[in-house]
């Protein structure tokens, strides 16, 4: 537990790493002895850590730098990480920031992951980040994406993975969700179509989606006005085939889980930001930064609430009051599941004490109401997956994933 003085120091040394970062992009000189002179209780602090900061202010710098056809475009840019050249960036968010990069010893494409500035300074932010590596590198299963391998330079740590061509779901349901507000039909074929006219965009922020680390972010704009208008939106998804792929989709997203517990990870950051689809239809799942190994209890203080909130589990929200185990993942499934069937999320609320308040103690609106075109079947199975007690959820992610085959199977469902 951190006192009330160790917090006071840390947010202290928080901000005085804030100020030099923006004096280091800008570009200002600076002169670490007299920084450390003039703050003598972080002075081995700020020796220490001024060349990884410096690295990884370059690293933004050449990112910006190198041009979209991968050729470096500046001089003396840090353009590469050990056997990583850096072609541009993907993602970035609150657990990394994420390249494309060529591994050059034996030209491979991959996603380069490297620990955020900010995260730094806080040893349990290195840990998790370190938690993420072990926690994907001992999965091998054909919907997560596979980590390649692991390294650090000049202080900045960093890993290598697979790269999905494709979109985060977090962006192909809020390209869904565009469509039905432009009273377009969202059809059994709309999710593979998203994915692959998004993939051919050549924007960067088309791009970039796919890897962002989904951050807590409000309800956007397009989410208020459909919660306002849903007879309108719900009229737009209506096709049993879009329910059938989405139904396939959460039963690769099941098995995906179910291999990662019974290896003893719980993810516990599921959300459609950390689910990818590739333009041939796979899902993978990706991003274990938050990963609890049962092998290594205790990664995570009591009190702290991780991940994005709107798909945490009851449980998970009271963060330490009750046990968190693998039915946590299988809660913040069902609320993917739920924003799919819907095009909104299963709570709207921007407010951190009402989401709290809201996902503890009350019950979302019913699928059925948000779009009466749902099956029965379909949304029976998504009130069990996000039941508040986690005893009355499906015991497993492969149980989830038998239920959603059940439905597809015209066969009677567990679920009741």
């Amino acid at each position: 537990m951190i006192s009330g003085h160790q917090q006071s120091e840390h947010e202290g040394f928080d901000l005085l790493v804030d100020q030099l970062c923006a004096m280091l992009h800008a570009g200002e000189g600076i002169d670490v002895e007299r920084l450390a002179s003039e703050n003598p209780e972080y002075a081995d602090q700020l020796r220490e850590l001024y060349p990884t900061l410096e690295a990884l202010i370059t690293l933004d710098h050449s990112a910006a730098a190198i041009s979209s056809d991968g050729v470096d475009a500046g001089q003396g840019q840090l353009t590469s990480l050990g056997d990583f050249r850096l072609v541009r960036q993907i993602g970035r968010g609150g657990m990394g920031v994420v390249y494309e990069a060529e591994q050059q010893t034996i030209r491979r494409q991959v996603a380069l992951k490297i620990l955020p500035l900010a995260a730094l300074v806080d040893p349990r932010a290195l840990q998790r980040f370190k938690n993420e590596v072990t926690a994907v590198a001992t999965l091998e299963h054909p919907h997560i994406v596979s980590v390649y391998s692991i390294g650090e330079e000049r202080g900045i740590h960093y890993y290598a993975m697979q790269l999905i061509h494709g979109q985060s779901l977090a962006a192909v349901i809020r390209e869904l969700r565009q469509r039905a507000m432009n009273e377009e039909s969202v059809t059994g074929e709309s999710l593979k179509q998203v994915v692959a006219n998004m993939s051919d965009r050549k924007d960067h922020e088309s791009v970039t989606t796919a890897w962002k680390d989904a951050e807590e972010k409000p309800a956007d704009a397009a989410e208020t006005r459909a919660r306002g208008k849903s007879a309108t939106f719900a009229s737009q998804v209506t096709d049993r085939t879009y329910f059938r792929n989405v139904a396939r989709l959460m039963i690769q997203a099941c098995e995906a889980l179910q291999h990662a517990h019974e290896h003893g990870i719980v993810h516990r950051d599921v959300k459609p930001g950390n689910l990818l689809l590739d333009t041939q239809g796979s899902l993978f799942v990706t991003d274990f930064g938050l990963a609890r190994m049962e092998t290594a209890p205790g990664l995570t203080m009591t009190g702290d609430i991780l991940g994005t909130l709107r798909y945490m589990s009851p449980e998970q929200v009271l963060a330490g009051r009750v046990v968190v185990d693998h039915r946590t993942d299988i809660y913040s499934l069902g609320a993917t599941l739920y924003e799919l069937l819907t095009l909104t999320p299963i709570w709207s609320e921007t407010s951190k004490a009402d989401l709290v308040r809201r996902i503890s103690f009350e019950e979302p609106i019913a699928p059925h109401k948000a779009n009466p075109s749902i099956p029965t079947d379909l949304e029976t199975i998504v009130l069990k997956a996000i039941s508040k007690n986690p005893n009355e959820r499906y015991e497993s992610a492969q149980a989830f994933a038998d239920d959603l085959q059940n439905y597809l199977d015209h066969k009677p469902i567990v679920a009741k």
